[in-house]
Formats: C-alpha cells, sequence, structure tokens
C-alpha cells in the first residue's frame, strides 16, 4: 500500500489489488493480438487516459516482449487480468484483455468506457460494487431474474461471482465507496430492497483520478513497501481476474 503523504485526509475511490500494482514509472507494452486498425485505435485513444493521472506510461508495438496483450474476440465476453498478472499471460501469448464490444454497432461513448474500465482492471482495480467497504442491500431475486435473461444468459452462479462476491483479500486498499466509478457496474433500481440503484458510469470519476494518482505517484516512493512489484513478473504470478460482461453493464 503507498503512503497517502498529503492526501491522507482526503476520500479514496477505487479498490485496488496493492500486490498487483506495477512499478510507478513503469512503461508497458501493449501488443494486439487480431483486431482492425480502427479497433486499435480505439484502444490507443481512449486507454491513455489513464497515463494522464497516474505515473505509468504505455507503449503500443507490434512485437517483441509484452505486458498487455488484447484480443477482440466478439465470442468470449469482456474481460482483463488484473495489474501485473497480465504480463504472465502475455508471456503465454494468452491475451490478457478482450474489450469485446469495440465495433461499430456500439456507441463511441460505450466504447471509451469499455476500454477506460477494461484497463482500470489492467492497472489492479477491481469491480467498485466488490468492494469490502460496499454493503449494498441486493434483491438478488431481481437480479437473477433480469440477468438470467436473454441477452445476457447468466446463470445463478455467474451472477453471484460478478455482482455479489465482496474481494476479502488483504492486499486490497479501498476506503470509501464511489458510484461514481468508471469500474462500477450499473446497478437497477429494482435490484436493491430499497429502491435505490447506480446509473451507468462512462468517464472516470474524480476519485478515479485521485487514487490512481496514490497509487501510481510521480514523486519517489517508498521502497519498503512490501505491496510494490515490478513489471513483466517471470513466473507464474497469482492469475487474478477480472472477467464481467463488459458489453452489456452500460445497457443492463
Amino acid at each position: 500500500m503507498y503512503s497517502a503523504n498529503n492526501h491522507a485526509t482526503q476520500p479514496l475511490g477505487l479498490a485496488m489489488m496493492t500486490n498487483l500494482l506495477w512499478k510507478p514509472g513503469s512503461k508497458l507494452r501493449i501488443g494486439f493480438k487480431g483486431g482492425s486498425i480502427w479497433q486499435k485505435d480505439r484502444v490507443k485513444k481512449y486507454a491513455l487516459e489513464w497515463c494522464k493521472f497516474a505515473n505509468i506510461a504505455f507503449t503500443f508495438v507490434d512485437s517483441g516482449e509484452l505486458d498487455i496483450l488484447i484480443a477482440f474476440d466478439p465470442t468470449k465476453e469482456s474481460s482483463s487480468r488484473l495489474g501485473v498478472d497480465c504480463a504472465w499471460y502475455s508471456s503465454q501469448d494468452q491475451p490478457s484483455m478482450n474489450p469485446n464490444c469495440i465495433n461499430n454497432n456500439t456507441s463511441e461513448s460505450l466504447i471509451r468506457y469499455a476500454i477506460l474500465h477494461e484497463f482500470g482492471h489492467a492497472l489492479g482495480a477491481i469491480h467498485e460494487h466488490q468492494s469490502p467497504c460496499v454493503q449494498i442491500p441486493w434483491d438478488k431475486e431481481e437480479v437473477y431474474r433480469d440477468l438470467g435473461n436473454h441477452p445476457i444468459g447468466w446463470d445463478i452462479a455467474t451472477v453471484d461471482y460478478n455482482m455479489f462476491s465482496i474481494e476479502q483479500n488483504r492486499d486490497i486498499q479501498a476506503t470509501s465507496f464511489d458510484p461514481n466509478s468508471i469500474m462500477m457496474y450499473e446497478i437497477r433500481d429494482n435490484w436493491t430492497k430499497n429502491g435505490k440503484g447506480v446509473s451507468p458510469n462512462l468517464k472516470l470519476s474524480c476519485l478515479d483520478k485521485g487514487h490512481i494518482r496514490l497509487c501510481y505517484p510521480n514523486e519517489a516512493h517508498d521502497a519498503s513497501q512490501p505491496n510494490v512489484v515490478a513489471a513483466r513478473p517471470k513466473e507464474k504470478s497469482q492469475l487474478a481476474t477480472a472477467s464481467g460482461l463488459d458489453q452489456e453493464e452500460a445497457t443492463l
């Protein structure tokens, strides 16, 4: 966990897996497995928004060792591995990210959302509604019914995993719930017992920007902090995954 320094009194958004963060200042090499020039250009355009606030750089390459490998497979759900786990999968020529809705049938705002959301996972963020700081009064039967129907078609186990499971890993840094986070799923009003849902969030929130700065600071970080790991791990890591049906999550 990074020291908040003079920002310690400010609320933190984002729930981050601190043991999977890249080293601040890393220059991540990003490649593609398939995809059109148009799809690749969308990723290059929107992913860099994270770099405005985090001390991290994205370099898009055509060959060589990769930290993040992106596919655009429409038959698989949108997903991304968490943080430095991306590098292990990429080293095995397995895509670490699959934003499956980058196509002409998706609005530009949802394309931007999907890319920002998946790159949030690649930087170490989990889903905001699965933060240990969140207490949502779910009406589970309503959620099972809606997400079990077409076009999503999740079974009960998949709904439990993607919607109701709370991350309890001791390496998670999270101190407040940010309903406006790019990492937040839409929650319909009828999915909660108090009738209060969360609208889709299509851009980085103020807390997203502030917390990613703390996790990837520009100033020299304390090397004694145990949760800082270097890029490109040479051994198989924890292989945490952050799978979700991101094509639908903004339209649920």
